[in-house]
């Protein structure tokens, strides 16, 4: 499914994707990096809008298109 999004992205001429998960979630971490994702951001808060104890840190992957480099 990464890979389709990828495609698709490249069809439409879109400089990449982002996709944001949790530091909990390792299994969609090391997916994100398998496809040729980097790391490029997180929030420490935004979760703590949904539930002021939540110890989750939103993670921002980035893929950029070879053609957009």
């Amino acid at each position: 499914l990464v890979r389709r999004v990828q495609e698709l992205a490249l069809d439409a001429d879109f400089p990449g994707v982002m996709v944001e998960t949790q530091n909990t979630n390792w299994p969609a971490c090391k997916l994100y990096q398998r496809a040729g994702f980097s790391l490029e951001g997180f929030d420490r808060s935004l979760y703590k809008g949904l539930e002021e104890k939540s110890d989750e840190i939103a993670m921002f992957w980035y893929w950029f298109s070879p053609e957009a480099a």
